[in-house]
């Protein structure tokens, strides 16, 4: 054996080198010209008798180890035929994909929907939201590899099933704060006019009569509200903590399960399936959380009055806490159905049989070996193995950077639409969830349907990485489209001519003549006047009677000029109202560009979701089978910790440098404690679209750049196919045949074998 090969524990190692095949007798192995003396091999015995199976991926498994692995669907003994008819890919892609849509829905579009509302309810800047978006992806990072590690030689279908559970709870806990502070007290009517008689209404009242009066948040709330941040953070951590946890198994397990469960012309398609409702998901999530916004947050609490003014009021605050309950009960649902699903699927021997190697060459030796992994000392091998595949290692640098500008823009996209086009928050996040439908749906499902229709392997898939990052790329000038600024007093306009302004912080200048005399509350509660410019509140605007009706509307404002060049605003007012001045609610933008701006921003999530497909197809092909969930733990161990972590952080950052108005800003004065200004009120929509261009061109350059040096560095194995075979009652594994020969094309009669 010494010329092909060695014996390894109960197996032989046969390698047939193409110098021992005699050439002059065509198709026909010559085993006088062989090295073979093994003791007991006899002239008349079979040779090489008994093949098992083929397998392109050398040591993997045997067509025995099928028959070990129970493959009913199921749960313990009970395992009914009739649940056989979901027993099969397409049946695990429903489930496993309504997994994924739960997830979605869940993580990156209902949280993401609300966070402007979360903000205001708890006082909190984008900067200190962007650290609770990111709790998800902290334990995604911190725990994958340890997961996908011990977690990979086990039943996945029970890992998705334990993840799905966990997501659940995650999801109940996430809205616990909304029970815990009470009602929100700007669900109280509020009077904001200006003079004397205000201060003995009921709100503008207690505002004024608590000693930390203008200290104060948003409408008199509590001012220990700030400091709930802490506990906010804490609770809303442990949920976010719990849905990364439930996500692990989703993103490593379940694409693995369906790739090797399915052929190589058919995977792609049932990625791209995968993925595609993946990304539905938080498009689903933005429906969903835009119309929940359109119900009080406090409408499970009796006593309670929203706003007269509806969404339109910017006093209002949707149910934020609602989707969350509703989303836990339905991630229970899928326990059950996922947790019946075998180790391995029906018929998954003649799936590896038909599927050539991708495996980068030069790969570890010792990893190819089905065994491999079990044990916690293989472990620093397994890093090392991928740390020595350079196109593991770029497409995971092209996830990092793709992670930083999708996850901080997937958080903040509503918040951009809203104040870039004039767009209230349950509006702009129904209008991106408009935009994710179709364009991350339809993207993933063009990525998997090219790759079925090219037949693409690892150096096909990376080309279409490349294209896609490129195109992307030159797309994202997308983000320079903007609306100018509406006319807002003492922010981006000044007040009327001849009124002297009081700068409060800033540069904002609020008070002025024409309100000196008001002692205005610090209450955003935006009004439009007839003179097309908006001011914080009807006090603001020095109105001093107020009209019921909807929308509610002021009179007798003396910083509102009727006669401005400036009116573009013509209000329609109830039978009975006199010369209204001031209508609730803000002005509205003129400006045409969001219908130019949405159908751009579909076509960028066409692009930058086909590249989900093709990015895994590599990730799980340049490895070795059993150690794909293991590489996947990995990749998503870097892409959280280093690209979806610090991505809303960092766009937080990046929009709170954009304020104008900050809502310490109105509130201070020279006993309060101005360390923490609160949320924004008022932002620059230039210098917003500009630092999102800017943004989006450093990362995906970055992202496009990795994945061609990807391309470059990668070397396919050759072409030798693999089989396992019995040779004298004993295994004989990693067996090669010439590079001019498949394995298909072996057969073997009476000791010989045929080519």
């Amino acid at each position: 054996m010494a010329a092909f090969g060695k014996k390894t524990k109960n197996s032989k190692a046969l390698t047939l080198d193409p110098i021992a095949f005699d050439h002059s007798i065509p198709g026909r192995y010559s085993r006088q010209d062989s090295a073979l003396d093994t003791p007991g091999a006899r002239s008349d015995a079979p040779f090489l008798r008994n093949f098992i199976r083929e397998d392109s991926r050398v040591g993997d498994f045997s067509d025995d180890e099928e028959d070990q692995v129970e493959t009913r669907c199921g749960w313990s003994r009970f395992r009914p035929s009739c649940l056989q008819l979901l027993n099969n890919p397409k049946g695990f892609l429903f489930f496993v994909s309504l997994f994924a849509l739960v997830q979605g829905t869940l993580v990156n579009g209902l949280i993401n929907s609300v966070i402007s509302t979360i903000e205001k309810r708890f006082q909190l800047p984008s900067s200190k939201t962007g650290i609770i978006s990111s709790g998800y992806d902290i334990a995604f990072g911190c725990l994958s590899v340890i997961i996908t590690y011990h977690g990979g030689v086990r039943s996945k279908p029970v890992w998705l099933a334990i993840g799905v559970f966990v997501m659940g709870l995650g999801a109940f806990v996430f809205s616990i704060p909304h029970f815990v502070v009470g009602p929100h007290e700007l669900g109280g009517t509020w009077e904001t006019t200006c003079g004397t008689a205000r201060l003995n209404e009921t709100g503008a009242a207690r505002f004024n009569e608590t000693g930390d009066g203008l200290c104060s948040e948003e409408g008199g709330a509590s001012s220990w509200l700030p400091n709930f941040l802490y506990v906010f953070i804490l609770v809303s951590s442990s949920g976010q903590l719990l849905n990364g946890v439930g996500g692990i198994p989703l993103y490593t397990f379940g694409p693995q399960y369906l790739e090797q469960s399915v052929s190589t012309k058919s995977s792609g398609m049932y990625l791209g399936i995968f993925y595609a409702v993946s990304y539905l998901g938080p498009a689903v999530g933005f429906l969903l959380g835009g119309q929940l916004l359109t119900l009080y947050i406090d409408m499970d609490k009796s006593g309670v009055t929203a706003p007269v003014g509806g969404t339109s009021d910017p006093r209002w605050l949707g149910a934020w806490w609602l989707g969350f309950l509703a989303l836990g009960v339905v991630a229970w649902l899928l326990v059950l159905p996922l947790s019946g699903y075998p180790k391995e699927l029906p018929g998954i021997a003649k799936v590896r049989k038909e599927k050539k190697s991708d495996v980068h060459a030069n790969t570890e030796s010792k990893t190819l070996d089905s065994s491999f992994g079990k044990s916690i000392r293989d472990f620093p091998i397994a890093v090392l193995s991928l740390a020595k595949n350079p196109t593991f290692i770029f497409i995971t640098l092209a996830g990092i950077s793709e992670g930083l500008v999708l996850n901080g823009f997937a958080t903040f996209l509503p918040k951009f639409v809203e104040n870039q086009f004039g767009q209230t928050a349950s509006q702009a996040a129904f209008l991106v969830g408009c935009v994710m439908v179709p364009g991350a749906f339809g993207g993933c499902l063009i990525g998997g349907g090219i790759m079925r229709w090219k037949k693409l392997g690892v150096s096909g898939s990376l080309k279409l990485c490349v294209i896609l990052s490129t195109v992307a790329l030159l797309l994202s000038p997308v983000f320079l489209i903007r609306c100018p600024n509406s006319h807002f007093a003492g922010v981006t306009t000044s007040y009327p001519s001849g009124a002297t302004s009081q700068t409060m912080g800033s540069g904002s200048s609020l008070n002025a003549t024409c309100n000196a005399n008001c002692a205005c509350p610090a209450v955003f509660d935006v009004v439009c006047g007839t003179d097309g410019v908006e001011y914080l509140s009807s006090c603001h605007a020095g109105c001093t009677t107020s009209h019921e009706g909807e929308p509610k509307t002021f009179s007798g404002c003396a910083c509102v000029t009727t006669n401005s060049s400036t009116s573009t605003i013509v209000t329609a007012v109830s039978p009975g109202y006199t010369q209204p001045e001031v209508t609730s609610g803000r002005c509205g933008s003129t400006c045409g560009l969001l219908m130019v701006f949405l159908p751009l921003l579909v076509v960028v999530m066409v692009v930058v979701a086909g590249l989900t497909v093709p990015a895994a197809a590599v990730t799980l092909r340049c490895v070795p089978e059993h150690q794909a969930s293991f590489a996947f733990g990995l990749q998503w161990m870097f892409i959280r910790l280093l690209g979806s972590v610090p991505g809303p952080i960092l766009m937080g950052a990046a929009i709170d440098r954009t304020c104008l108005l900050w809502q310490g800003d109105v509130t201070r004065n020279d006993t309060c404690d101005v360390s923490d200004r609160g949320a924004c009120w008022v932002y620059e929509n230039s210098t917003m679209s500009l630092y999102f261009f800017i943004i989006v061109v450093v990362l995906k350059f970055f992202s496009t750049t990795c994945m061609g040096f990807a391309l470059w560095l990668y070397k396919p194995t050759d072409n030798r196919q693999s089989c396992t075979m019995a040779y004298n009652g004993e295994v004989v594994t990693a067996v090669s045949t010439p590079d001019s020969n498949t394995s298909d094309e072996l057969s073997h009669r009476n000791g010989e074998i045929i080519l």
